[in-house]
């Protein structure tokens, strides 16, 4: 089937799946699983009023689930049940969330479904519907039926899919994790594959996932900050003296951790562990945007007939990271651009869905570019396609911004009138450092230009790119010389913005709901985090050091223990840990706090520090930040920073 332009699908805030009672309500028309109960030409007439499908075609696709979806045989059934039964009966049907224990009865979904009427008999993630009434029921996402009840021609023969205490052992030692089990689904294994042929409902099956598998972390995360509280130790000394027996008051509760992928905390630990790079290395030298081409020979000839790339979400995802973690090889294992001493990547996902990835390249002095060397690395100029017929390709196709600017108002990049970008760029006979952001690169009116939308556009409006990279790549390679940027911050800040966010108020401070609230999940995004692909790459990594005045370091406790049970939980931090090790090891001395995990590893089992096997370490270390206000303990971080060796 052809279509005009690219179709992606995305979800802004939560999902919910329910489903309604067996039988309709005195004069609603039935709709959903309630079609079933009828006769075949009622359930026609249903579906004809509902869509424009062919009928014959739906005679068809009808007739199918009839003869092998046992769900409709059991809604038929449990529907003629409760017809016989009195008007006061309490009739509710249960759909247990899970399969019996005993593998050999994992044959059928029959099962797993029947006739309550107790609701107790219940578990809480079993569904129960009722014989009839306006009342919709919530599936939950770990019910084994959640995918099979919505994506019913995906799974007509009503298959089991992931649930809780899937054993991945035959000792049932392990499970399978959702990410674990969607990652297997979506892989590709030959022409018997067909979840892979749903095209548009493929994307919404993955976006549906995925935020099953991210709401199993929310969960643990809800669940946990209920128990786990975080406290100082001195207020839970003061609290054991005043006799305290429960710590349920006590504390501050972290609602979405720093561990959590996407949270607030998360990414403002990253852009403080890059900034930690730039206080050792420097300020970046490039500033590269590597952009997911579906175009790609790659990703076209794996493509079924009447597939588009936007049909494949699983298949762009993984060629794209194949091809960043090549450019990431370029870049720093061969050095084309230079050596680069320290770097980092981030993966975020456009509006259209399509992936790219920002990098910022620290080079190595004798590698650090002046003037003269720009226009070796960055062009911003039309190759000559005499001479360059490959590179004149590609940049006239994934090069060239716009058309923007009065007559096309519409186009992304325009704000209040004005090109956000600012182009079309002027001319410029040479490349020179503007003083304060990107050189003013080298644009000469050579006469080459391009017609696009039916405008002319030549060098003006050329993004900087670097010839070879975005030869080789075939693809939207920008490359920026930053090295005279001095707004580094904003920089950074920019690279570790997050993920798509609608604006949200925080609501009586819940940061998961607020999270929920305010995410937005593209088809391409879902895909690249079932398979696990991480979304940054840090070099060299940071270990986050503890700052705390004496007797003020964090203590973790469960809110029902007493006051003397928490102070026993007390562990070291790694300020104290390295007082003990300078107290131990005089060699260690010589270093400053931030400079002990480059020749010391923290052993998290002893909480002590012990000597680096292999010698020097990739490693940084980066004290937590420290508000000013905070007047003792911020000069008490000024002191570490200055003062080596100290024992105390």
């Amino acid at each position: 089937m052809n279509r005009q332009g690219g179709y992606t699908y995305r979800i802004h805030g939560a999902i919910y799946h329910r489903i309604g009672s067996l039988l309709p309500a005195d004069g609603v028309a039935p709709a959903f699983s309630q079609v079933y109960i009828h006769d075949t030409a009622s359930q026609i007439d249903f579906r004809d009023f509902h869509s424009r499908l062919n009928p014959t075609t739906k005679l068809m696709i009808q007739q199918l689930m009839h003869a092998i979806n046992p769900h409709v045989s059991n809604f038929r059934t449990l529907a003629e049940r409760y017809n016989d039964q009195p008007p006061d009966s309490n009739f509710r049907i249960r759909i247990q969330a899970q399969s019996t224990p005993d593998r050999r009865r994992y044959n059928s979904p029959t099962d797993e479904v029947g006739i309550v009427f107790d609701e107790d008999d219940c578990r809480p993630m079993d569904i129960v519907l009722h014989g009839q009434s306006n009342t919709l029921t919530r599936i939950n996402e770990t019910h084994q039926f959640y995918d099979s009840f919505q994506y019913v021609l995906m799974f007509p023969e009503g298959d089991r899919e992931w649930q809780l205490y899937l054993p991945i052992t035959p000792n049932g030692s392990k499970n399978i994790t959702p990410m674990q089990w969607y990652s297997a689904r979506l892989m590709y294994f030959g022409d018997d594959c067909l979840l892979l042929w749903y095209g548009r409902l493929l994307q919404q099956y993955m976006v549906d996932m995925y935020v099953k598998i991210e709401k199993q972390r929310l969960r643990y995360q809800m669940y946990h900050q209920k128990e786990l509280r975080s406290d100082l130790y001195n207020n839970i000394a003061d609290a054991a003296v005043s006799g305290a027996d429960n710590m349920d008051n006590q504390g501050r509760k972290i609602i979405l951790s720093s561990s959590f992928i996407g949270g607030k905390r998360h990414m403002r630990q990253l852009y403080m562990d890059a900034m930690n790079i730039v206080r050792r290395y420097g300020r970046p030298d490039l500033f590269i945007t590597f952009t997911c081409n579906p175009l790609w020979k790659e990703i076209q000839d794996e493509l079924q007939d009447c597939q588009t790339s936007m049909d494949r979400p699983d298949l762009v995802t993984r060629v794209f990271r194949l091809k960043l973690d090549a450019l990431m090889d370029d870049l720093t294992k061969k050095s084309v651009l230079g050596k680069v001493i320290a770097h980092i990547r981030v993966v975020e996902f456009q509006k259209r869905g399509l992936p790219h990835a920002h990098i910022l390249l620290i080079l190595a002095n004798e590698d650090k570019l002046n003037t003269d060397d720009y226009d070796s690395v960055v062009s911003a100029e039309i190759p000559d396609p005499s001479i360059y017929p490959e590179a004149y390709r590609v940049v006239t196709s994934s090069m060239m911004h716009g058309p923007c600017g009065p007559d096309h108002r519409n186009s992304p990049c325009m704000v209040n009138g004005v090109c956000s970008k600012g182009f079309p760029k002027n001319f410029a006979l040479a490349t020179v450092d503007s003083g304060a952001g990107y050189p003013i690169y080298r644009r000469r009116d050579l006469g080459l230009a391009i017609e696009k939308k039916g405008v002319p556009l030549n060098n003006r409006w050329v993004v900087p790119h670097n010839v070879y990279l975005c030869t080789k790549y075939n693809a939207h390679l920008n490359v920026e010389i930053c090295s005279s940027i001095t707004a580094v911050k904003y920089l950074y800040k920019y690279v570790y913005k997050g993920h798509d966010r609608a604006s949200m108020e925080v609501d009586n401070g819940d940061e998961i709901k607020e999270y929920v609230d305010g995410r937005y999940v593209s088809a391409s995004e879902a895909c690249y985090r079932i398979f696990g692909f991480s979304l940054h790459k840090e070099f060299p990594t940071s270990e986050r050091l503890a700052i705390h005045l004496e007797n003020a370091h964090m203590v973790y406790f469960d809110g029902s223990q007493s006051a003397p049970t928490a102070l026993g939980r007390s562990k070291d931090s790694t300020l104290l840990g390295w007082f003990r090790l300078n107290q131990t090891h005089p060699e260690a001395r010589q270093y400053l706090y931030l400079e002990i995990p480059e020749h010391f590893t923290w052993v998290k089992s002893t909480r002590c520090w012990k000597p680096r096997q292999g010698g020097f370490g990739a490693i940084l270390g980066r004290v937590y930040t420290v508000a000013a206000s905070n007047v003792e303990l911020y000069h008490m971080r000024q002191l570490l920073y200055h003062v080596p060796g100290a024992l105390g």
